[in-house]
């Protein structure tokens, strides 16, 4: 991005002493002027973007402070001052929050510049603040022990720096500013949310009592509310002359997701554990002074409210000219002077302009660009008369007053003056303030510079069409991007009565209401709609929001769904008694061939009767697949046959020669960069440094260094083991973003082909220590994204490797019982624990056994520790790996088990995984209902991996007879198939997306899996999901990067497809799976990169348009609500399912047809059905 250059004034300008440009027809121009000549600021010609704050602007800056602190003061709200710098460590611990100032971050990497000593780098380069929280909240932890110190409450006067890259101004958007900030911690919301309302109005009268400015008061929307926070609360202003309104000043509820970044917490009062503390932050900087000189500010220069002007009256002498004697003028002169002293006694700011070589007419021009609020005028004539003449400043209004009577007079002119410009403003803002109830009456209302109060349902979506709706074809950039459009300044406090509860959006394409919005279905968008008509709800538009609604109408709703549910589960249970179904779903041929299994059938079977689930875990999904082919064959037309039962394709890839091509014939790469390699060093640390721990990031960066530090130690650290982990880590870097530049490998091929020539034989390894465990890890990670799991099993599980040699180096040991320094403690553990997840994500998707029987671990789970990320992200995803590991050993294992000890563990899964999403912080949680917003790769991981435990404990039922139990297991699996790809949606819209590898591929494809498989649960005569297009999207984006094994997923995904829903079902099918061919859409590998200015390549993906519109659960009965499963809803597997147990236990397994739960190998296993082609 460009740095734009601040807008200075021209030199005619300069020269000219008064203001050139109108307020009405160039309005910048004018704005810089009038700080500039009226003596606020000075361009500080040094640095770009900063600027010299005089007098004038300080001594408002002074009385806006004071008048602050004394209202601090009475809350017994403490001042503080912390440092002016922090680290890059500090900074990690907010990273979501701190993502929105990252272009803006100023960083300090030198310390001196000398003429003897040159230049001297600092060990850790450290950045300025942009705001203060992760300077503050570390020691807010620390000296908040006990809910006694609650609430710590703080202060601080200082100047932070955001280093703008956009077009500086003074006051409104500078590299450097002074400003206050609060930052507090509470023990409830509600005392929490008690101050953040009291400040607000502090902020509300500093505005409206001292600077004359009218605002409204009000709750920003979910786009605009500050991204760290609970909510924010906000000051809206208006400026007149070009009708745009303008943000005074904001107030945020953090509510705990800053407590639980940085672990402040006491014990509950009441005695039930730990709680979270409450916190808000709120300032407010010299943007205010900014906001003032545009409202009162006119043609003639500023314009300034008695209370804060530096000086309130100035008085001119008049009528001294040549004529006039030495001693008339020492007399007129002292009674200006005497006159001023007695305002002064007053509490009044006086000035008496006795400047020689200026006229009068001069200086009242001068003080009019200066602002001052009264204008006094004394001559002869004035003094024989003993009365004063005056102007005032606002209105030009004129009088005189008398001598005798010039205190009290003059001070109720001030404060009439200051009431005056209030009411003036506030009139503006009021006769601009249009309640609109009409979608065409808005775009002539902001044309004509109003602010417009509309009906808003507060969807963000909604949000963002209304500013993409009002954007004119003018306002476009030469790039077509819109720059201006209709833009929310906040929810009022006070809402028109013009506008009543309940009216619809004003966006003319919102047409859910409130009912329809939260079921996630479709509305007609007519007042009452046709499905809260059907069903008895109430109709209501406008009202809701992420939290706009009553949660505990919300519970009431899914109490209402919970109770029907059961009373359908009675009504089918009493039906059952009458007609018992025992036993799987009969094969056909069986029924055909013999009439003895039928025989057999007819005896119920007990419900506590052990049962073999055979040697893997198997379902019906043979009986449902059989039936329908029969059925697609005689209704298919020959050419469908044909393609149908074609088994031809290309020749079986053998699962073992693929990894020899990455190293056989690579050449030896060539050592890129120092800024290239930390580049790749920060992109792996982004993906994989936070919920899984590869490397020490410290060892590895001061080893880095050493690299590139002179020839000799280059050459040292390139015959170390440490070399080959770097060459491993490059290559992974290379894997995460970079498209493939050939068809024939994958990024960072040459890289990984000389860090396996490098890796020691297996007899060495141990003498490296946890290093080896590292690489070792690091080799198998890249194998898996690059598909070529089965290595990296290898890599990753042979005797001697990582994970026996971890066990062999003591990592999994606990912390107590591990010797040496802390640091290297927690870094073996977390190192421990990372090739535990990567053991058994490769175990889970080969089917294959884990390297380790977990029940024999004793391992701590990661500790905070200072220089690592917290824990917290990394101890989710291992209990995500444990339950995949429970899962595979319960439900896919050689085992007898009853069929209700069966459903039991389904009943406990169930809880773990709902525990599991239950722990996941606020600050990494997603919002379904609103995936507009940006998802932190962080939380992607973690849900995608979450899901995926859903999916794989979760089986489809046939669909001759389901019962709700088996139903709402199927709807588990199918919700978390969509949410998953929705997730992979985004990520994908947000050019965040693995291209190779990191469980993106495997998530998109075990999802699109699931939703085929959930077509024969419905059966074909519906269309395909949504969620199934989606998915099919991502794949092929991902092969258009390269990505061999996302285009033989595709392949077969057409395939599968063809066989689950006719042609005639999905009449745009072409659409969108025909594009999923082996082209890669005429993109020529070669095309995929460009150079720099360096000459070093720079890799770039064009990604087409994705609409991640929201998930419409799919094939919903006429009957039915889409109410799809809540995954924070333990109440929905909490009923008794003991009677059920045959029929859940029946519905996953089916002796004819073995499943394992990997999705390459079950799919493979249901195409031989099909004689699918295309094997991998």
């Amino acid at each position: 991005m460009s740095i734009q250059p601040p807008l200075t004034l021209n030199q005619k300008s300069v020269e000219i002493i008064g203001i050139t440009a109108t307020k009405e027809e160039d309005f910048p121009q004018w704005y810089q002027e009038v700080v500039v000549k009226a003596g606020m600021v000075e361009y500080y010609t040094e640095i770009a973007g900063l600027f010299v704050l005089r007098p004038l602007t300080m001594f408002i800056w002074s009385e806006l402070r004071k008048w602050f602190q004394s209202h601090l003061d009475e809350m017994d709200i403490g001042e503080a001052a912390f440092p002016l710098f922090l680290s890059a460590k500090s900074l990690a611990k907010e990273k979501d929050h701190i993502e929105g100032f990252a272009p803006e971050l100023a960083w300090v990497t030198k310390a001196a510049l000398t003429f003897l000593s040159g230049e001297k780098n600092l060990e850790v380069p450290v950045a300025i603040r942009p705001t203060s929280e992760a300077i503050m909240y570390p020691y807010y932890s620390k000296w908040i022990r006990s809910h006694r110190d609650l609430p710590l409450r703080l202060n601080q006067w200082n100047s932070v720096v955001r280093w703008e890259t956009k077009q500086t101004t003074p006051f409104l958007r500078t590299r450097e500013f002074l400003w206050q900030e609060g930052h507090t911690a509470h023990l409830t919301e509600e005392q929490a949310g008690v101050e953040v309302l009291e400040i607000l109005e502090l902020y509300a009268q500093l505005y409206e009592d001292l600077l004359a400015v009218p605002v409204v008061r009000g709750r920003k929307t979910e786009n605009e509310r500050f991204a760290g926070g609970y909510y924010t609360i906000t000051l809206e202003g208006y400026i007149p002359s070009n009708g745009r309104g303008i943000q005074g000043a904001t107030s945020h509820c953090l509510g705990q997701n800053f407590s639980k970044m940085f672990d402040i917490s006491v014990e509950d009062p009441a005695g039930s554990g730990r709680l979270y503390a409450w916190q808000n932050s709120w300032a407010f900087s010299t943007r205010v002074i900014g906001v003032m000189v545009m409202i009162h500010g006119d043609n003639k220069g500023l314009v300034l409210p008695p209370r804060v002007a530096q000086t309130q009256i100035v008085m001119v002498p008049v009528g001294i000219n040549r004529k006039t004697s030495a001693e008339d003028k020492d007399r007129l002169l002292d009674q200006l002077y005497e006159m001023r002293k007695m305002l002064k006694k007053l509490g009044l700011r006086v000035e008496v302009d006795t400047r020689e070589g200026y006229t009068p007419a001069w200086k009242f021009n001068d003080w009019e660009m200066k602002g001052v609020p009264l204008r006094m005028e004394f001559g002869p004539k004035d003094a024989k008369s003993h009365v004063v003449s005056y102007a005032v400043r606002h209105n030009n209004e004129k009088g005189t007053i008398p001598v005798a009577e010039i205190g009290p007079q003059a001070t109720r002119l001030l404060e009439q003056i200051q009431k005056d410009m209030y009411d003036k403003a506030n009139l503006a803002y009021s006769q601009h303030r249009k309640v609109i109830g009409n979608w065409d009456e808005v775009t002539p209302a902001l044309d004509s510079k109003n602010v417009v109060l509309i009906p808003f349902c507060l969807d963000g979506k909604c949000e963002e069409r209304i500013k993409q709706l009002t954007t004119k074809e003018e306002d476009l950039g030469d790039q077509g991007t819109a720059s201006m459009g209709m833009k929310s300044l906040c929810i009022p406090f006070e809402q028109p009565g013009e506008i009543e509860e309940g009216r619809k959006c004003l966006n003319p394409e919102c047409d859910s209401c409130e009912s329809c919005r939260r079921r996630k279905v479709k509305c007609s968008g007519s007042q009452p709609c046709l499905t809260c008509t059907r069903h008895g709800f109430e109709c209501r538009f406008g009202t809701i929001a992420r939290r706009g609604y009553s949660e505990a109408s919300y519970v009431q709703d899914l109490v209402k769904t919970i109770k029907g549910l059961e009373e359908k589960l009675e009504e089918v249970s009493r039906k059952q008694s009458s007609n018992p179904f025992i036993g799987p779903p009969m094969n056909r041929d069986a029924v055909q061939g013999d009439s003895e299994p039928a025989r057999e059938a007819e005896m119920p079977l007990s419900p506590v009767l052990t049962v073999v689930s055979g040697p893997a875990f198997e379902c019906s999904v043979r009986t449902m697949v059989r039936d329908h082919v029969d059925n697609q064959n005689s209704h298919s037309s020959p050419a469908t046959s044909i393609i149908t039962s074609s088994g031809n394709g290309p020749p079986k890839q053998s699962q073992w020669n693929t990894a020899a091509t990455l190293v056989h014939g690579s050449p030896t790469p060539e050592l890129i960069s120092q800024g290239q390699s930390r580049q790749l060093f920060e992109t792996f640390l982004s993906l994989m440094g936070v919920n899984q721990h590869f490397v020490d990031p410290r060892a590895f960066s001061d080893s880095l260094d050493l690299l590139y530090h002179d020839e000799a130690t280059r050459l040292r650290q390139m015959q170390t083991l440490w070399y080959t982990q770097y060459l491993l880590v490059m290559a992974v870097g290379m894997l995460i973003g970079s498209p493939s530049e050939s068809p024939a490998s994958p990024p960072g091929t040459s890289f990984f082909a000389e860090a396996i020539k490098n890796i020691p034989p297996t007899y060495e390894l141990g003498s490296h220590g946890v290093l080896a465990v590292e690489t070792l890890c690091l080799a198998g990670l890249y194998l898996q994204w690059c598909d070529r799991k089965h290595d990296a099993y290898v890599y990753v599980l042979k005797v001697g490797s990582a994970l026996r040699l971890a066990m062999a180096l003591g990592c999994q040991l606990p912390h107590d019982e591990q010797q040496g320094l802390r640091s290297e403690v927690n870094h073996r553990v977390r190192v421990w624990w990372t090739a535990y997840m990567l053991d058994r994500r490769l175990s889970t998707g080969l089917g294959f056994p884990p390297g380790v029987d977990g029940r024999q671990l004793r391992a701590d789970l990661p500790r905070p520790f200072s220089g690592y990320q917290h824990p917290l992200p990394m101890i989710i995803n291992i209990r995500i790996a444990q339950t995949t590991d429970e899962i595979m050993a319960s439900f896919y294992g050689n085992m007898t088990i009853t069929q209700n000890e069966f459903v039991t563990r389904i009943q406990d899964t169930l809880h773990n995984l709902y525990e599991i999403g239950r722990s996941i912080p606020s600050s990494l949680a997603m919002d379904f209902c609103n995936m507009t917003t940006a998802t932190t790769r962080t939380s992607a991981s973690l849900y995608l991996m979450l899901f995926q435990d859903k999916v794989q404990l979760s089986s489809d039922s046939p669909p001759t007879r389901v019962s709700p139990v088996i139903n709402r297991l199927c709807l588990t699996c199918q919700d978390a198939a969509t949410k998953s790809i929705r997730i992979l949606s985004t990520l994908r819209a947000e050019k965040r997306i693995a291209l190779f590898g990191y469980f993106d591929l495997d998530a998109t494809f075990s999802a699109a899996f699931i939703l085929t498989m959930m077509g024969f649960v419905q059966g074909q005569d519906g269309a395909p999901p949504e969620g199934l297009k989606q998915a099919a999207g991502i794949l092929r984006h991902l092969s258009r990067a390269g990505n061999q094994a996302a285009q033989r997923r595709l392949d077969e995904l057409k395939q599968f497809y063809e066989q689950v829903w006719s042609p005639a079902s999905d009449t745009d099918r072409q659409s969108w799976l025909e594009e999923g061919d082996s082209s890669l859409g005429g993109l020529p590998f070669t095309e995929r990169g460009t150079l720099d200015a360096r000459g070093e390549r720079v890799f770039a993906v064009q990604d087409e348009s994705m609409t991640t519109s929201a998930w419409v659960p799919w094939q919903m009965g006429p009957d039915q609500q889409a109410n799809p499963l809540d995954f924070n809803m333990p109440q929905s597997f909490e009923m008794d399912l003991s009677h059920e147990a045959t029929d859940i236990y029946s519905s996953f397994n089916d002796p004819t047809l073995p499943l394992t739960g990997v999705d390459d190998v079950d799919w493979a296993e249901i195409g031989k059905i099909f004689n699918l082609g295309g094997d991998r």
